[in-house]
């Protein structure tokens, strides 16, 4: 336990440190830790580290906070170095001082520890945006209950408590210019991913109530709209039917001034915000039903049509289990043909559906014999035309409600491709060849997307069973059997990831330009007073009536390309030494000698930098001096080992 003054929280009674917030035994209150301290400076660094300071997990503060993201998006924009200062840029000192001042004003509130949670409770998710930010704050609101826990009579079961539970908001972007509808959508989305992270927070119950409410008319009617062109909004509202997942979430619509999300939007004083009741204890309208804003249009976050992840689903099954009684799910398809081979993957998928006509007989006494032999090709033709009925299940599943009902596509991107279904139940295009003679030229392919994973290993079966031809002879094939959009695309992406294609499009490996010759080879004014040296061997040769090993020193001038070899009785720096005052005797000593870091030239060029040092060589400059007199002594030799 902790006392309150080494805590920092100006509150009496006895705390303990919880989880990096403050709690008063006392008062059953969690409390922020007011020791944040800024170290004065006017500095990206400083003001980024004193913005992080505030510990606050469940996003209370973040009406005060959220002033401080948007000063440092503000900032950012100025190009400054970390410890660049801003103090005399514009008016950000001013905006920054205040700044401060208000974030220790904000950590001396307090919110209490328990909430009050029953069967019936029901979670109540607001959001809001403006042209700099967009949050969403969340309330349980829970049915009032006598002293002994019972539920109070139905009638009276429209009160209830409320209680702030979490909130959350982001920055709106500078890039884009998005508008307010826009940030009001993702300030729903934000509202959105609530849904799952509470239930898997709190552990709530199935039938659980969610209301998401918002102040922006056209949000909601995106939201209750099937059709949505607009690809920025269409993207995002299937995002929030997929969170939600058709559970029980309603959206309603609240009038500005009745949002408590709009304290997050919406710049206040810090000492407002602390006493602030509507944010703290939930707007008072939202305790009793009968208060609340009235509906003027019902709006259906899944209108008729909505196609979401469960009604894919149960479309797949449904179509499977009309043609072949049988259930296959959508990620064992996935699993079978992702980025695997297509007739492996038809042979799994028919090794799987071998197993379900035993399974309505599982119950039976009698024995079931599973056959174990190879698949045969009617298994496969079978495992195929399910495929393809769940890949078309998966992609185009409005498509094939229509047509399933008798009704022809005449809206859509796919109006033009006269789209029917065939006597198996698949989607077919319907051609213009129906008095073609030739029977095997197909009329109808099949309608197919080539995102699937089903798609892209049929493409990649029929561009390797064609010798990896180029991309039209493959897009030829392809459309020969099927027919649908991004079949282009994919058939580029498959070729251009094909390893034999990648061997066959690499172009020879070409040399980078040579860089240019070094001063010394330029330099040099005689044969071999620049020289490379390398060793070659062993060799036998006959010694006596016998053989023996030599080896032999390669020396090559680095001006004239002009060879000197020497033989060396054995690899050792001494005989090394000596071969190197032959080539001195007869070609001169070299003023620059390169080699590897073979270790007979790394000793030979420490012995010889040894005697170079010494005092009476230095002294003495006619030792070891060559036979014309000019050229430098054999110590003296500049030695480079590479």
């Amino acid at each position: 336990m902790e006392q309150a003054k080494s805590s920092g929280v100006a509150e009496e009674g006895v705390i303990v440190r919880v989880l990096g917030l403050y709690w008063n035994l006392d008062t059953d209150r969690y409390l922020y830790n007011t020791n944040i301290e800024w170290d004065k400076k006017f500095t990206k660094r400083s003001a980024l580290r004193f913005t992080n300071k505030v510990f606050d997990p469940l996003g209370l503060l973040v009406p005060i906070s959220m002033r401080r993201r948007i000063f440092m998006q503000k900032l950012w924009t100025k190009n400054l170095k970390w410890d660049e200062s801003f103090e005399f840029v514009g008016d950000f000192k001013d905006q920054w001082l205040h700044l401060v001042k208000e974030a220790h004003t904000s950590v001396t509130s307090t919110f209490t520890r328990n909430a009050q949670m029953t069967p019936k409770s029901e979670v109540h998710i607001f959001s809001d945006a403006s042209k700099d930010s967009y949050g969403t704050v969340v309330y349980l609101r829970s049915p009032t209950q006598d002293l002994n826990g019972n539920e109070l009579d139905p009638e009276k079961q429209c009160r209830g408590h409320v209680h702030l539970s979490c909130a959350k908001g982001k920055v709106a972007p500078i890039d884009g210019k998005q508008t307010i509808p826009k940030l009001e959508l993702s300030g729903v989305l934000l509202a959105a991913h609530k849904v799952p992270y509470l239930k898997k927070a709190w552990t709530l119950p199935q039938d659980t109530k969610f209301i998401i409410w918002c102040d922006a008319k056209v949000v909601l009617c995106w939201l209750a709209k099937y059709n949505i062109k607009e690809i920025y909004v269409h993207n995002r509202v299937k995002q929030i039917r997929d969170l939600c997942a058709r559970e029980d979430v309603k959206i309603y619509h609240v009038p500005t001034n009745m949002n408590p999300a709009d304290i997050i939007t919406k710049e206040q004083k810090a000492e407002d915000f602390v006493t602030n009741q509507t944010w703290w204890e939930g707007p008072r309208w939202l305790q009793s039903q009968e208060n609340w804003p009235e509906q003027e249009v019902v709006y259906n976050l899944y209108p008729e049509g909505t196609e979401t992840l469960s009604d894919a689903l149960f479309c797949m099954t449904t179509s499977i289990l009309a043609t072949a009684a049988i259930d296959v799910g959508q990620t064992s398809l996935l699993k079978f043909f992702d980025r695997a081979n297509f007739e492996t993957s038809l042979r799994k998928l028919a090794f799987v559906l071998r197993a379900f006509p035993h399974k309505k007989r599982k119950t039976s006494t009698t024995e079931q014999n599973f056959e174990k032999g190879s698949v045969s090709k009617q298994e496969m033709d079978q495992a195929k035309q399910i495929a393809i009925k769940v890949m078309q299940a998966d992609m185009f599943g409005e498509v094939l409600h229509q047509l399933r009902r008798g009704n022809q596509i005449k809206k859509g991107p796919h109006r033009k491709l006269n789209l029917f279904l065939d006597t198996q139940g698949i989607i077919r295009c319907m051609g213009r060849l129906q008095n073609l003679l030739e029977p095997t030229i197909k009329n109808d392919p099949i309608f197919v997307h080539g995102k699937h994973p089903f798609t892209e290993s049929f493409i990649r079966y029929k561009h390797q069973h064609s010798n990896c031809a180029s991309k039209q002879y493959t897009l030829h094939k392809v459309r020969q059997e099927v027919h649908g959009p991004n079949l282009t695309v994919m058939v580029n992406r498959v070729i251009r990831e094909c390893n034999a294609c990648r061997v066959l499009r690499a172009r020879p490996y070409t040399y980078p330009p040579a860089p240019p010759l070094p001063s010394a080879r330029l330099a040099a004014k005689r044969p071999f007073a620049v020289c490379g040296v390398d060793y070659s061997g062993p060799h036998k040769v006959k010694h006596g009536r016998g053989t023996r090993k030599v080896w032999i020193a390669l020396f090559t001038c680095m001006v004239s390309r002009a060879v000197h070899l020497e033989i060396a009785p054995d690899p050792s720096g001494e005989a090394f030494l000596k071969v190197l005052q032959n080539l001195s005797w007869k070609m001169g000593t070299p003023k620059v000698l390169l080699s590897d870091n073979g270790t007979n030239f790394v000793w030979t060029s420490r012995i010889l930098k040894e005697f170079h040092n010494e005092k009476r060589v230095r002294e003495t400059n006619w030792l070891l001096k060559g036979l014309n007199g000019n050229l430098p002594p054999l110590c003296s030799l500049v030695w480079r080992c590479v």
